[in-house]
């Protein structure tokens, strides 16, 4: 479930930054992720 929500959120970011722009750099885009990706995959079941 995480593997398909990062890499969902790849495609839709890399298709859709320049119509929709957010404001981060790829950087700060993947720390974000990264942290939702951890929070999802640590929480209690």
């Amino acid at each position: 479930m995480a593997a398909r929500t990062v890499i969902g959120a790849c495609i839709h970011r890399a298709a859709t930054c320049r119509s929709w722009p957010d404001g981060l750099d790829w950087t700060t885009w993947a720390a974000e992720t990264t942290e939702l990706a951890l929070a999802y995959l640590s929480a209690a079941k």
